[in-house]
């Protein structure tokens, strides 16, 4: 299953790169998303499974004690939350863009309002992102909350469409809606493309209407497009 989640994370990354390499042949961060692809290509390749499934039992005790929420694997596509009736809005949907399976590994999330999001990660490109990510683990999670055995992921669209509905059946949620009023109707970035050089995102969950789904371009930052503090189990 890893391996299957990861060629179809290859397949989706050289998309992406395809279509901003002809609508931006000298883009910037074109060469950060080469990287990601040899990365991707180097660990399908190699003989051991590319993905930790679940997080140690001592990561869970860190996730726990800094007031995260683990989920397990969802194992759905928007399509398939489409079947189980969750109401979604989508701007666009494009067969294979609708039937993207979530990353198989668990998920942890900081759901309190104030660490959630990544502070400062919105009007940034998608690469900054991932970089400011990157930082806010090894500066925030890792030193000042002690959360051990975990890495950041910026998420794909079917993981980022699960986790609010997942999460409003826990009982931390206490009803609130992850992306609702709650977290002022913000948007989580997501890698998934879309069209051209645009990614989806995922936010505007309203009590009766749901959750949102749209996409920005992937170049661009935008006021109201965050990062997420999306955990998954650190590879060994």
């Amino acid at each position: 299953m890893a391996e299957v989640h990861l060629a179809r994370s290859l397949e989706v990354q050289e998309a992406f790169r395809g279509r901003l390499g002809k609508v931006h042949p000298q883009h910037p961060h074109l060469a950060a998303i080469d990287v990601r692809i040899e990365d991707a290509r180097a660990r399908l390749a190699s003989d051991g499974s590319p993905l930790a499934r679940n997080f140690t039992s001592g990561a869970l005790k860190d996730i726990k004690r800094a007031h995260g929420v683990v989920f397990d694997p969802f194992e759905t596509s928007l399509a398939g939350l489409r079947v189980a009736k969750r109401p979604l809005w989508i701007s666009y949907e494009g067969e294979e863009f609708m039937n993207l399976v979530s990353r198989p590994t668990q998920v942890a999330i900081f759901p309190h309002r104030k660490d959630f999001y990544v502070p400062e990660s919105n009007n940034l490109s998608l690469p900054d992102q991932g970089q400011l990510l990157e930082v806010d683990l090894e500066e925030v999670i890792k030193k000042k909350w002690g959360v051990g055995g975990m890495d950041f992921a910026i998420g794909d669209v079917a993981t980022h469409a699960a986790l609010p509905f997942a999460y409003l059946e826990r009982p931390e949620s206490k009803g609130v809606r992850l992306h609702g009023r709650d977290y002022d109707y913000k948007f989580a970035r997501t890698d998934t493309p879309t069209v051209g050089s645009r990614v989806a995102s995922v936010g505007y969950f309203f009590d009766r209407r749901g959750l949102y789904v749209r996409d920005w371009r992937a170049g661009d930052g935008y006021g109201n497009v965050w990062a997420v503090r999306l955990g998954v189990p650190a590879q060994e």
